[in-house]
């Protein structure tokens, strides 16, 4: 039904690539609208599998993912991206002291620049998303060799 004064459905842009083309990399993605603007990467509420993966790999060498995590370029340029929806338990076949467990009851593995009109705007976008990317390589690098291995 016609309504004139009726909001409008999107009002952004969003763009993800997935180089593995099966769900098996953590992607790119890229978000541009008139209220927020944001480069992000990652597995966004990965698949069961996935997710069990990125989990064992925690187990097995979180060290490794919270040295990632805490370096501060990479803190200073990403948060997590969480949208409140971790388990309130340890997972099945994890210890609830686990050294790990505030990572492993994560069901998101992906981060998130947030970016301002004025970046979007500037003649220099695109050195910046190539920045942005490449602050993330290492986060990705993990994550991928988690699912792949």
């Amino acid at each position: 039904m016609f309504h004139p004064n009726k909001p409008v459905y999107k009002d952004h842009f969003g763009a993800g690539m997935d180089l593995a083309a099966n769900g098996k990399q953590g992607d790119f993605y890229i978000h541009l609208g008139t209220r927020e603007s944001f480069i992000a990467g990652g597995f966004y509420k990965p698949k069961k599998e996935i997710l069990s993966s990125l989990r064992d790999a925690i187990d097995y060498n979180g060290a490794d993912y919270k040295k990632i995590l805490n370096k501060k370029s990479f803190k200073d340029t990403f948060h997590i991206i969480n949208d409140g929806d971790s388990l309130k338990t340890a997972p099945k076949g994890y210890s609830q002291d686990h050294e790990h467990i505030d990572l492993l009851r994560l069901k998101t593995f992906a981060v998130q620049h947030d970016l301002t009109q004025n970046e979007v705007q500037a003649d220099d976008f695109k050195a910046k998303c190539i920045e942005v990317y490449k602050e993330m390589k290492p986060f990705r690098a993990y994550l991928n060799k988690a699912v792949t291995v």
